[in-house]
């Protein structure tokens, strides 16, 4: 300090050089700081800064990455043009984001990250998924936010719409196209069968929760399940096989009786080859049993014939009784039902073949039918066809409330997106009021100079009186 006041100006005047016009210097610290704080917060940080969000959804399928309805599910894609592009389009307040220079410029990106078994390090038991973005390319941090929560919530929107899409009907477009009555009962049991397999599987995957709202009545998914299995115990559909086998109903035999021929020809054809080879195997065992005789032989052994002829017989027996139930179906046809005799004389070779005595029980069958083909095809439809249908839509219904409640995007922070990078507001602030100070300081020694010089030189002037 003594130095410095031998060499004419004191560190004391300088300070009160510079905060004699306190004024000033607090208006120029103040400005300064506000320039410097503007200019770091949209200039610099606008570069600089990102928002990133992690999170994870918990959505079918996405584990295995694929959709619901089986389609590919890749996360990448939310990040490509085309996705970006449709998200700005669902929402008026991201009119003003360039999706274009998002995805050109690498201004956002999308990056997974597995949890995986502390035990076996090969099986992934959750994953957790980042979205960066840098904040240039939005007007605010609010709609960085909404805009980033819209991007994460597009496969949920896309499972929601997928549920709609999944209508179950291929059962039933495949029992309108058929011309058979055969085919058209086991297109309603695949899908009574399906109809209970997916109620399982929301069991399994989401738990026996109640269904909302209408026809539901809060019944759990089993309690609604319980309502399919019910009346189908009470209306079975194998009854309806069995009623087209007894009463020999066809829906149409333009189509159908080609095929009925042809199976009949076929079955009687291997009918006959079975009793050829029983009748073949029946001399074997006749034949060993006599030279076993002759020469004394006490035991033989025969099991192998015996099964092969016993084999044969069971599959004759199922052979026969397809065959009439094929039977019964020609023998509904209008050149047939009043003349028996036309019948009897075109189906004479299974008679004949020893297969059928006669066909009486068969013509009895028909006649001690419980209903008309009119009356069947109306049971069919609405008993059991029409039914499936309403029971087909309640399960699409349920499936749609568990899902969907069930499908959502979990954010690990609250505040959904953390910003980092660039100058953190804290140090924006200290910096440019010291900065500010600083050059507050300087424009009070510039504009005061004068008054410094004056006030060193009366200084000297002292000392050399002293002197």
């Amino acid at each position: 300090m003594e130095d410095m006041q031998e060499d004419g100006i004191t560190l004391g005047q300088l300070f009160k050089v510079m905060f004699r016009r306190w004024k000033l210097l607090l208006m120029v610290t103040i400005g300064t700081a506000l320039v410097i704080i503007m200019a770091i917060t949209f200039v610099y940080n606008k570069g600089k800064k990102i928002y990133s969000a992690d999170f994870n959804w918990t959505l079918t399928g996405v584990q295995e990455e694929k959709y619901i309805d089986g389609s590919k599910f890749d996360y990448k894609n939310l990040v490509t043009l085309d996705t970006l592009q449709k998200v700005k389009d669902s929402d008026e307040s991201f009119k003003n984001i360039s999706v274009e220079d998002l995805v050109k410029n690498g201004g956002i990106s999308i990056s997974k990250k597995d949890v995986r078994d502390t035990k076996d390090s090969s099986v992934v038991t959750k994953s957790y998924y980042t979205i960066t973005t840098y904040q240039k390319y939005y007007k605010s941090a609010e709609q960085a936010k909404n805009f980033v929560k819209a991007i994460a919530s597009v496969p949920v929107y896309e499972t929601i719409n997928m549920l709609d899409e999944m209508n179950y009907t291929s059962n039933f477009d495949s029992y309108n196209k058929s011309l058979i009555y055969d085919n058209q009962v086991s297109y309603l049991k695949d899908q009574y069968a399906l109809l209970n397999e997916n109620y399982k599987t929301l069991v399994e995957t989401y738990g026996d929760v109640k269904l909302q709202g209408e026809p539901f009545n809060n019944n759990t998914i089993s309690q609604q399940q319980a309502i399919l299995e019910t009346y189908f115990k009470n209306h079975p559909i194998d009854s309806l096989q069995i009623e087209i086998n007894n009463s020999g109903f066809v829906k149409d035999y333009t189509t159908y009786n080609v095929i009925l021929k042809a199976n009949i020809d076929d079955l009687y054809n291997t009918y006959t080859n079975n009793q050829e080879k029983i009748l073949n195997l029946k001399a074997i065992v006749t034949e060993l049993l006599s030279i076993a005789n002759d020469k004394g032989v006490q035991s033989l052994e025969l099991s192998a014939y015996n099964e092969q002829i016993q084999k044969l017989t069971v599959q004759n027996v199922d052979i026969k009784a397809e065959m009439k139930n094929s039977l019964r179906k020609i023998a509904r046809q209008d050149q047939y039902s009043t003349n028996h005799e036309k019948f009897v004389s075109d189906y004479e070779k299974l008679t004949k073949s020893g297969i059928f005595a006669d066909f009486n029980d068969i013509f009895s069958d028909i006649n001690n039918s419980v209903s008309t083909k009119a009356e069947f095809d109306e049971k069919l439809e609405t008993v059991y066809k029409n039914q499936l249908e309403t029971y087909t839509n309640d399960f699409k219904n349920a499936q749609k409330d568990v899902i969907s409640n069930n499908s959502k995007v979990s954010y690990e922070n609250a505040s959904v997106i953390v910003a980092s990078g660039g100058i953190s507001s804290a140090v924006t602030v200290v910096l440019s009021l010291i900065v500010g100070l600083v050059i507050g300081c300087f424009v009070n020694l510039i504009i005061d100079s004068k008054y410094l010089h004056e006030n060193t030189r009366n200084i000297e002037d002292i000392k050399e009186i002293k002197d």
